[in-house]
């Protein structure tokens, strides 16, 4: 995951809700939910919440932290809002009903969870545990979109291969860091700060992704 700070809420969701008192999210019109996505990517980088692959305002839907029918009073609330890809075997599809106590919104997503090259996850916390197992984040098919990212990553750099990493100096780190926070149009590469965090395992160091990247 990577730590998400929700901005203001797109004025078309603050507008709606001033003329819908009491109204819950399943009465929300299409054009406000794709305001609402469309916001959602623009914190999110280009990539869902949970497993940070790419998705776009067509590719993706909105997601509930708590669940709109448990919690229906924070169905329409923008800071239990995400945008999530539409994978049936994990993230939201997996999610359900269930919560996640472990969310997109703690800082310590991005150190509770930790990725391997093989592309992996294992929790180190119970809650994110928890989180793991309700989002289904080791699925064997995100393992595998996991470590093909890392390759194609590293070979684009000419840094193949994986087993090369411990050796790599601070320029290499550097580098390497640098390309995860990279930004094309405001959107990072696929699972990115996943990417940074693998690296920053292998390297025995505590994974740090970059907030502030240098956009081109």
């Amino acid at each position: 995951m990577r730590k998400i700070t929700k901005a203001v809420p797109p004025p078309e969701l603050t507008r709606w809700r001033r003329h819908n008192q009491g109204a819950r999210y399943q009465d929300l019109p299409e054009r406000e939910r794709r305001a609402v996505r469309t916001a959602c990517l623009e914190e999110q980088k280009g990539l869902c919440a949970f497993c940070c692959c790419s998705i776009t305002v067509d590719s993706g839907h909105n997601a509930h932290i708590r669940s709109q029918a448990r919690y229906p009073r924070q169905s329409l609330s923008w800071a239990n809002l995400v945008a999530s890809c539409m994978a049936v075997e994990h993230c939201g599809g997996s999610q359900g009903q269930n919560d996640i106590p472990l969310t997109p919104l703690m800082p310590e997503c991005e150190t509770e969870l930790r990725f391997y090259a093989s592309g992996k996850v294992r929790a180190l916390t119970p809650k994110a545990q928890v989180t793991l197992d309700v989002l289904n984040l080791d699925s064997p098919v995100l393992r595998h979109k996991r470590k093909n990212a890392l390759d194609a990553l590293l070979y684009s750099l000419e840094f193949h291969p994986v087993e090369d990493i411990p050796l790599w100096d601070a320029e290499l780190i550097q580098v390497f860091i640098a390309e995860c926070g990279r930004e094309t149009d405001g959107v990072l590469l696929p699972y990115a700060p996943v990417l940074a965090n693998i690296v920053g395992q292998l390297l025995g160091t505590p994974a740090r992704f970059p907030h502030a990247p240098t956009s081109s």
